[in-house]
């Protein structure tokens, strides 16, 4: 995907945002009717009442891509266009016809030709698989550009023509009557259990996300937050980590997030003082986070939960410490960046206390909060899911803020839209996942893999970490994961790597190529809203994250930090990763001075992150080493500091003199 290719798909996000206005008429009353009707059909069939199991999945995959297809049209849209063209609408709704038709006899059908699987099924059953395929890649072109789509139409053919392949690629080729037959009306391809994690888990809680936004939580939360933070150093900023953060959990996507939260949290930060593309960088990375933040995680824990046939509540709470540490890295960045450049909070004219603000919506608060207390209690997730969403309006009720029937049809409206776009992402990235499991490439590309690292993990962590971020390159998030998960996870866990750490270490990698050069798609949303270059942005994002590139290591080299274990093997794994993450900070941002690139403060920003690289690996040696790096750094910054407060004393008394 191109520079420019990845700014179209990043304008058409932001419109995405926005069309759920039912006012124009014609095309956009049917998407929005769509949009509703299969919000109303998720709510309904929470528990698989009035449909079955698989009935849900293939009902779901129709409106989906009916959605997408009407909405976004088949044909890619010119440069400086955010609406499709008459004939790429005109022939979308002629394919959403057809999809409705086929999930139709798909849903009557199902279980009759599923027990037929290894024998040869009728042509229709192969035509209707080839035009759904066809659908699906169409309109995960439209959402996401060209790349993806390619990306598993190359899976697609290699699977028929893996065997003219050199070396561990080569295997045997399926014929493609075959493959059309297991990628359709089986739980091996479309319809399978990955889709299943859309349909009953993944779009309740991006409904949930949405009913709350159209309540007016989310601009509730966002001046909480500005409460709470914005009187500090750099509050700006700080602000906008907990508001990005507190949105992408719910919304499903970062360059969504980017999109709507952007809007008000870069201009702000702006006008505080921040450069144009520090707070692209700070808004990316915030978003990016929200993304794998407990408990919500954007409904990913769902996936890696299908993946690893474990309970959510597992990776949940091992993905705690990682979440709590990557925004207080972020904070103390932007808390060095404020100190450097002279950036204070809000003034005074402008504070605001919490609890004024929390007396004016502390009722916003109480949907969250009932989420979380039915998951707790050990609700099924979709259930505390449905339960949440009623929660809002019913909450509300009791308040002045009540919903009017066209909030709560709008808030239908953005949950069918953000829900469908992201349904047939998760479909695609399925289909992927199946072929590749179909074909053995999983086990040979591992087998491939450990051989290239010498049978080595710690070799094996970094070829991984390389391998997520290239793969994940203009792919949503949970495709690269779950390409991941097949093709690199059973290498890591083959070398002594624990499943659950192997399955978060490469879903963390995945999210990285959304602030990554060349395309980062969060990055190029957030720079365009900053006015700033997509490069610098980008880079500045990538350092704002380093945290993100080196806990992912630890989940390896340091078990605790999953959580599991005696209390004193997690305590210890958590104080490890303190010093690895603050003395990282230090090293890419410095001390917060302005003689941070001077010859003495270079010097221990090195020493910061060889003492934090150290850290990362425990051993007597390496743990040793690493103490005394972090004990020193601590030492030359308060002599930094001394130093820095005598200068402004002498600066001063020298000012008063010449007075």
């Amino acid at each position: 995907m191109t520079g420019t290719d990845t700014a179209d798909v990043a304008a058409e996000e932001l419109d995405a945002n926005s069309l759920p206005r039912i006012r124009q008429g014609g095309i956009a009353s049917v998407v929005a009717v769509l949009a509703l009707a299969m919000s109303v059909f998720q709510l309904v069939t929470v528990d698989y009442r009035f449909v079955s199991q698989h009935g849900k999945f293939i009902i779901h995959v129709g409106f989906a891509l009916a959605i997408v297809l009407i909405w976004k049209g088949i044909g890619l849209t010119r440069s400086g266009r955010t609406r499709p063209a008459r004939w790429s609408v005109i022939a979308g709704v002629g394919a959403a016809v057809v999809v409705a038709a086929i999930s139709a006899v798909a849903v009557g059908s199902y279980y009759e030709q599923s027990a037929l699987a290894g024998t040869d099924k009728p042509l229709w059953v192969l035509a209707a698989s080839a035009f759904m395929l066809l659908a699906l890649y169409i309109a995960s072109a439209r959402i996401v550009g060209i790349l993806m789509p390619t990306i598993a139409l190359i899976f697609f053919l290699y699977a028929h023509f893996a065997y003219a392949f050199p070396g561990f690629l080569q295997a045997r080729g399926i014929d493609f009557d075959r493959l059309l037959d297991r990628l359709f009306l089986t739980a091996e391809g479309i319809y399978s259990p990955v889709t299943g994690v859309s349909a009953t888990f993944i779009f309740i809680f991006i409904l949930f996300g949405a009913v709350l936004k159209h309540s007016g939580a989310t601009d509730f939360y966002a001046r909480l937050a500005s409460a709470a933070f914005g009187r500090t150093r750099g509050g700006a900023a700080k602000v906008a980590v907990v508001a990005s953060a507190a949105f992408a959990m719910v919304s499903g996507s970062s360059i969504a997030n980017t999109a709507s939260t952007g809007q008000f949290t870069i201009p702000m930060m702006k006008r505080s003082g921040f450069k144009p593309k520090f707070a692209a960088g700070v808004e990316s990375v915030a978003a990016m986070g929200g993304e794998v933040t407990p408990p919500f995680m954007a409904g990913l824990v769902f996936i890696v939960a299908s993946m690893l046939g474990v309970g959510w509540g597992e990776i949940v709470i091992a993905a705690i410490p990682i979440a709590i540490l990557l925004y207080l890295s972020l904070f103390m960045s932007v808390h060095l960046e404020a100190l450097r450049s002279g950036i204070g909070g809000a003034e005074e004219g402008d504070r605001v206390r919490v609890r004024d603000v929390a007396k004016t919506g502390w009722f916003y608060l109480l949907p969250p909060l009932v989420l979380l207390a039915l998951l707790l209690l050990q609700f099924p997730p979709e259930r505390a899911g449905l339960l949440s969403v009623l929660s809002v309006p019913v909450i509300l009720f009791f308040t002045k803020r009540r919903m009017s029937w066209k909030s709560l049809l709008s808030a239908g409206v953005d949950g069918g839209l953000m829900g469908g776009s992201i349904a047939v992402i998760i479909v695609v990235a399925s289909v992927i996942g199946g072929i590749i499991n179909f074909t053995g490439l999983g086990l040979t590309f591992s087998s491939g893999l450990i051989d290239l690292a010498g049978g080595s993990l710690i070799a094996m962590i970094f070829i991984g970490l390389a391998a997520a971020i290239i793969l994940g390159i203009g792919l949503p998030v949970v495709t690269s994961y779950v390409i991941m998960a097949v093709m690199v996870a059973p290498a890591l866990v083959e070398l002594g790597a624990p499943e659950l750490g192997a399955h978060l270490f490469v879903l963390y990698g995945a999210m990285l190529s959304q602030i990554s050069p060349p395309v980062a798609p969060t990055v190029v949303v957030a720079s365009t809203i900053a006015g700033s270059g997509f490069w610098e942005s980008s880079w500045v994002a990538m350092r704002l994250a380093v945290s993100k590139f080196l806990l992912p290591i630890m989940l390896i080299t340091v078990p605790g930090m999953l959580m599991d274990g005696s209390f004193l093997d997690v305590t210890t794994a958590i104080l490890r990763a303190i010093p690895v993450v603050g003395l990282a900070v230090i090293a890419i941002q410095g001390f917060g001075r302005k003689n941070d690139n001077s010859g003495a403060a270079l010097l221990w920003r090195v020493v910061a992150g060889v003492g934090s690289v150290l850290l990362m690996f425990p051993n007597t040696v390496t743990d040793i080493l690493g103490v005394a790096c972090t004990v020193a750094v601590v030492l030359a910054w308060v002599a930094l500091a001394r130093a820095a407060r005598k200068a402004r004393l002498a600066a001063v008394t020298l000012e008063e003199e010449t007075v």
